[in-house]
């Protein structure tokens, strides 16, 4: 009897001993997808930044397509005038990513000033060419923002570290 309880005590030790190291070696492992979140973590809040310089630029030239359309001696809708007012404030000093409604907004915006642009121009030309240009950085820019967020929403959904990244409060990040 008394070799079986020694028996049972060697196995609940060398029990313990597998469960405490199958424990450190998950939190080990946990320290690769923790690693690749946090680069991409970086690199998508990186891009945010760069993207919202994107539309700050491109509302400083519709501001100076609003300038030059007055020039022309066009008028200006009032509601026109409100949005492009509204969205210039909502860029200044912002710290989070320009949302989808905002991105549509500011190019229905640019949509309509370049109709009332004359197309004899050549400062109007000059305009058109510089949002053409900012519209292909975008393009390519949000091309890149997409791939590095399913990258980073890939790791902190890895399944087997999945409740570790919901307690340490990592995010998904939304796709533009």
């Amino acid at each position: 009897m008394e070799g079986m309880v020694l028996l049972s005590n060697q196995f609940i030790d060398i029990l313990a001993y597998v469960t405490i190291g199958i424990i450190v070696l998950y939190f080990l492992l946990f320290l690769i997808p923790l690693i690749f979140a946090l680069t991409k973590r970086k690199e998508v809040l990186k891009k945010q930044k760069n993207i919202n310089l994107i539309f700050i630029q491109q509302s400083h030239v519709l501001s100076d397509v609003v300038k030059l359309i007055h020039e022309e001696d066009v008028t200006l809708d009032v509601s026109l005038m409100e949005k492009i007012a509204k969205i210039n404030q909502s860029l200044v000093g912002r710290k989070d990513m320009i949302k989808k409604e905002e991105i549509n907004e500011i190019n229905s915006i640019q949509n309509s000033l370049i109709l009332l642009l004359k197309s004899d121009n050549p400062k109007a030309e000059q305009y058109k060419e510089s949002l053409a240009q900012l519209a292909d950085i975008y393009r390519k820019d949000s091309a890149s923002y997409n791939l590095v967020v399913n990258a980073y929403n890939y790791w902190i959904s890895f399944l087997p570290y999945r409740p570790l990244f919901k307690i340490f409060k990592f995010k998904q990040f939304d796709l533009i």
